[in-house]
């Protein structure tokens, strides 16, 4: 799959691409699956079961986190994103792959939406509860939007570019994401250098 989205749309993939890339059978494929959409949803499925379930994991080294200082913020990306980044890092072919311009879109929208629940579970515990009002209001959807955007860019780029960004890095720059704007982060680049 991985080196047939690197030529091809997944909706021009056929069974016999796939098989033939594989190297098993058609008999084989297709006591596994009924069609290519099944094989793509079981295959979709298990990397999502797994993103959820690594995220859970990280989200478990913030509890009982009290101090919640912009600077602590952004330092809980050292260890808040651990599991979650392993598991890219593994599957990072994959992955990237699935979420390529050549990819499924589902499959992008459905990362998308796993990272806007997490980051309604985590918000509470990062800044503590925040009322009904808020998070009704139009502003905290459109920030939501912008931080779990952020993010996943950080990962899709860094996926695509492991060979410049270490995990460090990445951690890094999840941290700077998660309590700067994009101006104040180019600011800071900018001093530093």
């Amino acid at each position: 799959m991985i080196e047939l989205l690197s030529t091809e749309k997944l909706d021009q993939c056929s069974v016999r691409e796939i098989v033939e890339k594989s190297g098993v059978s058609k008999k084989t494929f297709y006591n596994l699956y009924k069609n290519k959409q099944d094989f793509i949803s079981q295959l979709e499925n298990d990397i999502l079961g797994e993103v959820e379930d690594a995220l859970e994991q990280d989200r478990k080294s913030l509890e009982g986190i009290e101090k919640r200082s912009i600077e602590e913020i952004a330092g809980y990306a050292s260890f808040a994103f651990d599991h979650i980044l392993n598991y890219c890092d593994e599957n990072s072919e994959l992955i990237s792959a699935l979420l390529s311009s050549n990819g499924d879109i589902t499959f992008s929208r459905q990362v998308v939406h796993i990272a806007r629940n997490e980051f309604g579970v985590r918000v509470p515990m990062l800044v503590g509860e925040i009322d009904n009002n808020i998070s009704e209001s139009d502003y905290f959807k459109i920030f939501t939007t912008i931080y779990v955007d952020n993010i996943i860019d950080v990962l899709r780029y860094w996926l695509n570019h492991k060979d410049t960004l270490s995990l460090e890095n990445v951690k890094e720059l999840l941290g700077t994401v998660q309590v700067k704007s994009p101006a104040m982060a180019m600011l800071d680049l900018v001093k530093e250098n």
